[in-house]
């Protein structure tokens, strides 16, 4: 009878403070109230993920987000992405297990051969020469070579990418990274022989876009040489003939890294097809270079503080909830002091 007299919030906090060995998210559970919100360390979240096999659907794994229930990001960048691609609706292809016929057609198209990495690094010390007449290894650019290690082919091993998704509804590119990306203007560059405009493109529902993310631009060509990659595998990847609306590099750092490391891409994109070097092709999808400089101390502080201010709300709610409980056992204990006297 008592606890009919309180409201849901009062007798989770009842509940509490009489059974104060229950653990406050199994009061929660008992009384059939909402979840306790999750702790405080970003979007502590869950994902669901199902792999499906075949030339239609591809082989990757495929992760279906439609709420922020559905997310794994745990830091203010991916938050910010992710929680984009969760309110249109999408599916993320993330992680591909090799097997004998993945292995074939890598070999095949010949981007895992030592005669490849010695043309692509090649490459990359020609632009490095254009940019400042010198050996970029070192300096302000410092951009690392592709090395034998990252060529692997064995059976069973996992590739992973970063930003590889498709949408229930179709939207503007614009849109999805409007969250990350302060000025378009500055912070967009397109590269390659597609010359459509950030703004302009539109995923249409069931494209793609692929994008990878790197921390620092040193690791810029590590990360183009996965884009090629993943684009010789994109049929098992996405499934076969699936289209890919956008292409592109997320790249943190500074300013002046940023655009050396624009300039850089831009040569060697224009400069592959001389050296007849495999890479993704750009004459259909466009390719972009954003500037994102979302992983720094100021982000991390930022989030730490949000995580406090947080659990300073949930602490007034738990107040306010005693409050409530006070005011309802008031009338209860004056009455029965009265029958008692």
């Amino acid at each position: 009878p008592l606890c009919e007299m309180l409201s849901a919030s009062a007798r989770g906090a009842a509940a509490a403070l009489l059974v104060p060995s229950l653990h406050l998210r199994q009061v929660h559970a008992f009384l059939g109230l909402s979840p306790m919100p999750g702790r405080c360390r970003g979007l502590a979240l869950t994902k669901s993920s199902k792999t499906r096999r075949g030339s239609q659907m591809g082989k990757a794994t495929r992760e279906w987000y439609d709420s922020a229930r559905h997310l794994g990001a745990t830091g203010l960048f991916e938050s910010s992405v992710f929680g984009r691609f969760a309110s249109i609706g999408s599916i993320r292809r993330e992680k591909l297990i090799l097997d004998q016929e993945l292995v074939d057609l890598l070999e095949a198209s010949g981007i895992h051969s030592q005669e490849y990495r010695e043309q692509f690094n090649q490459l990359a010390n020609r632009v490095c020469d254009a940019y400042r007449q010198g050996n970029c290894t070192t300096g302000l650019l410092g951009i690392s070579r592709l090395e034998e290690k990252k060529l692997k082919t064995v059976i069973n091993y996992q590739y992973q990418i970063d930003m590889c998704l498709s949408f229930k509804q179709s939207t503007n590119l614009a849109t999805l990274f409007e969250d990350v990306i302060d000025q378009l203007e500055d912070d967009v560059r397109s590269v390659g022989i597609s010359q459509q405009s950030f703004q302009d493109v539109v995923v249409h529902k069931g494209e793609y876009i692929y994008f990878e993310v790197t921390r620092e631009p040193t690791k810029l060509l590590e990360k183009l040489y996965q884009m090629v990659r993943t684009y010789v595998l994109r049929d098992e990847y996405m499934g076969k003939g699936a289209k890919i609306a956008a292409l592109g590099l997320l790249v943190n750092g500074k300013r002046e890294e940023y655009e050396q490391a624009c300039w850089c891409l831009k040569e060697i994109f224009a400069r592959a097809s001389m050296h007849n070097l495999t890479m993704v092709d750009t004459t259909k999808t466009p390719f972009f270079i954003v500037y994102t400089p979302n992983r720094n101390v100021f982000s991390t502080m930022l989030e730490v503080q949000k995580s406090i201010e947080g659990l300073d709300k949930r602490i007034d709610g738990v107040s306010e909830q005693l409050n409530e409980l006070h005011d309802m056992l008031q009338p209860v204990l004056l009455r029965l002091n009265q029958k008692a006297s």
